[in-house]
């Protein structure tokens, strides 16, 4: 293969492993979750510890690398790629950087996290095979043999438009469906409703007991998601005093091996009325992250005031009725079809329940019939 037709397949590589890095900054920073297929191990990966350096997102910075990695290809190839060794040098120094960390990351992914994310595998794969061709470019141009005609590139206008299009449109669509992950607005059924009680007699209630607007929200304390959101809730109920009402329900996700005992932990909190307290402060305290290890429970049980010991002791109990609270709540999940978290169902006098996922919860009572119970005007 020519030397020119090697810097070629870098640059579309270029498009490549840019368009993914941008998409997976764009999560971070518009707090989008991605579609991610059968194997839904997206968020642990980018929200685990290793996805962060130095404070800073991977994401961010491979977007940066990629950024570097496809000028360069670009600017070598609207020339003779010969006196431009040092160019190609840099872009295997980049490259190989680039496969090393990326092998890394998929590493961590696959034993430590146990969860896959397709994007970052292909970006991984796409650094990989970037990192040969530069190699192989690096050869050619150290050793040039043949015509110019190896070598000389001219400008590829229809090549560079054709994917920069293509990455833009492939953005928008990305993130319209991301938007369709977070889930749209739906009338709960009625036949859903009439087998379960949204709000038992004894659940933990945050707001005024009476008020007219309630929320109910089934979310994982070990969701980054949830983390996110779930605080803002409580901000919006403080927003609103006497108007809103918040219930916290559990609903487990598998991949999160930490989610029964946190589940438990804040079921046990309940029973010392620090229910919400307890959910604050951990949620607080993981920010985005999944935990794998029970500290961050019994320190956020330390924080509000309880006695870890003493949580030990009654969650090494199975029979212990904290566990009913979570095996109820998972029912009533069931039977109301949610599927994921966080979920959050909407009741208020006069208006059909409706359900609601991440952002989605603002959207819907940012309506005029909430607004209005919200502003005393109904």
């Amino acid at each position: 293969m020519t030397a020119i037709n090697l810097n070629r397949i870098s640059i579309v590589l270029g498009f490549v492993g840019f368009y993914i890095s941008a998409l997976l900054s764009l999560e971070k920073l518009l707090k989008l979750e991605l579609p991610c297929g059968a194997s839904g191990g997206c968020s642990q990966v980018s929200n685990h510890q290793s996805a962060y350096w130095l404070f800073f997102p991977v994401a961010f910075v491979g977007a940066l690398g990629w950024f570097a990695i496809l000028a360069l290809a670009i600017s070598r190839g609207t020339g003779d790629l010969r006196p431009q060794k040092g160019l190609v040098q840099f872009g295997l120094v980049l490259t190989t950087f680039g496969a090393l960390a990326s092998i890394y990351l998929q590493f961590i992914s696959f034993t430590v996290i146990k969860a896959f994310c397709p994007y970052c595998f292909t970006q991984a794969v796409a650094m990989v095979i970037s990192m040969v061709v530069h190699f192989l470019l690096f050869q050619k141009v150290s050793n040039p043999t043949g015509d110019d005609s190896a070598f000389i590139g001219k400008p590829s206008v229809p090549l560079l438009a054709g994917l920069v299009v293509a990455s833009a449109v492939g953005l928008t669509l990305q993130i319209k469906m991301s938007e369709k992950v977070l889930g749209d607005v739906s009338t709960v059924p009625d036949a859903s409703l009439a087998q379960v009680e949204l709000v038992p007699k004894d659940v933990y209630i945050y707001g005024q007991l009476d008020a007219p607007i309630t929320i109910v929200e089934f979310a994982d304390i070990c969701c980054p998601s949830c983390q996110l959101t779930s605080p803002k809730i409580e901000e919006f109920v403080n927003k609103y005093p006497g108007k809103v009402r918040w219930v916290y329900r559990h609903f487990l996700i598998p991949s999160h091996k930490m989610a029964p005992l946190a589940a438990a932990a804040a079921e046990y909190a309940g029973t010392k009325g620090k229910y919400y307290e307890f959910i604050e402060t951990t949620m607080k305290g993981l920010n985005g992250t999944v935990p794998e290890e029970p500290a961050p429970f019994f320190g956020a049980a330390r924080l509000v005031g309880l006695d870890p010991e003493d949580m030990k002791k009654v969650l090494s109990d199975p029979q212990n009725p904290v566990f009913q609270r979570i095996a109820d709540d998972a029912g009533a999940a069931a039977k109301l079809g949610v599927d994921s978290t966080p979920t959050f169902i909407v009741t208020a006098p006069g208006i059909s329940t409706k359900t609601a996922r991440a952002n989605k919860i603002f959207e819907l009572l940012a309506q005029p019939e909430y607004k209005a119970i919200l502003t005393g005007k109904k």
